[in-house]
């Protein structure tokens, strides 16, 4: 049994977990971009082809198989797709490690609000003013 939920490949026809393949969302102008995180609101399609699979598909399968998956909504599909796909999976690998070994802040606001009140208290109000 599968951990999460089952999805279609819309290239390649093969189901999978979610978490194994990448959802590709429609934006309110048309566009479709990467949604590598799974929460863009909307309707999404799914695909799970390595990118040269992808280069391979074309535009022209891809986009037959888009329009099936958003029920024949006016798309744009852009020509660096596979680009765009990959700099989205670069980040967010980079996110989820620096955030898993502490060298990143989850929420950097709170923690730079936590780390000034900190320095302010310890060092003086003027030091805390020369600093932000």
């Amino acid at each position: 049994m599968s951990e999460g939920p089952e999805r279609r490949c819309i290239i390649s026809g093969d189901r999978a977990d979610a978490r194994h393949l990448i959802r590709l969302a429609i934006a309110p102008d048309g566009l479709v971009l990467p949604d590598v995180h799974g929460k863009a609101p909307g309707r999404g399609a799914w695909i799970g082809v390595s990118r040269a699979e992808l280069d391979a598909a074309g535009a022209k399968k891809l986009r037959g198989a888009l329009a099936r998956a958003y029920k024949g909504a006016a798309l744009t599909l852009p020509d660096d797709l596979s680009e765009r796909i990959e700099a989205q999976l670069a980040a967010a690998t980079l996110n989820r490690l620096g955030r898993e070994s502490g060298a990143l802040p989850s929420r950097p606001r709170a923690s730079l609000t936590l780390w000034s009140r900190a320095r302010a208290a310890r060092y003086g109000r003027s030091n805390l003013n020369r600093l932000c």
